[in-house]
């Protein structure tokens, strides 16, 4: 095995299930993504547990040593990645809003955000929207564009509807639906708001 140099390290000789795993979850959350994690053993089980619980949450494990003085258990922090599709337009009902309001919180939160405009959600990001007694929308997208959630808007969708690039903020791409497929197959979450 190649040498691997961790960015962090742990160690938590001498404590038993479910502790090293604990531990583990706790600071994992503490990095960054691509920090390598480095979490020095005694429970023989801890391989199994940490290994099962690291694929699960979409980390890597890199390797893990064995020794007779303890076991080396080495992870890379992954960011997840949530993929957004709405369906619907502003002002219309809540979804919108609370989609992007999900959108940016993830973003907050590390997530690798997408967010994808189909069918009348591509009215989303339109410029020069004034509501009266509604939040702006078009605010919404021009934080999330400063924030670096990817947003895409259905280039087909876009088109039925009459809508060019220069009515939508931040020169969004307009895309086809492979875009959105291959967001999905890359995501560890994806979420729905229909018309």
């Amino acid at each position: 095995m190649d040498e691997i140099k961790p960015t962090h390290s742990i160690d938590v000789t001498g404590k038993m299930c479910p502790y090293p795993l604990v531990i583990t979850k706790t600071e994992i959350e503490r990095l960054n993504h691509g920090d390598i994690l480095e979490i020095i053993t005694t429970d023989p089980d801890a391989p199994n547990n940490i290994s099962e619980w690291t694929k699960d949450q979409g980390h890597e494990v890199l390797g893990i040593e064995k020794s007779e003085e303890a076991i080396r258990i080495y992870l890379k922090k992954m960011t997840k990645t949530l993929t957004v599709v709405l369906n619907r337009g502003p002002y219309i009902s809540e979804y919108t809003d609370v989609a992007l309001n999900l959108t940016l919180k993830a973003r907050e939160k590390g997530y690798n955000v997408n967010l994808y405009l189909y069918i009348d959600g591509v009215w989303a990001p339109h410029k020069k929207q004034n509501p009266k007694a509604f939040p702006n929308i078009e605010e919404h997208f021009k934080e999330m564009i400063e924030k670096g959630v990817n947003i895409k808007v259905c280039a087909r969708c876009a088109e039925a509807r009459g809508l060019t690039q220069d009515v939508i903020v931040g020169e969004l791409p307009l895309v086809g639906l492979y875009d959105l497929i291959y967001w999905l197959k890359e995501s560890h979450q994806s979420i729905s708001f229909p018309g």
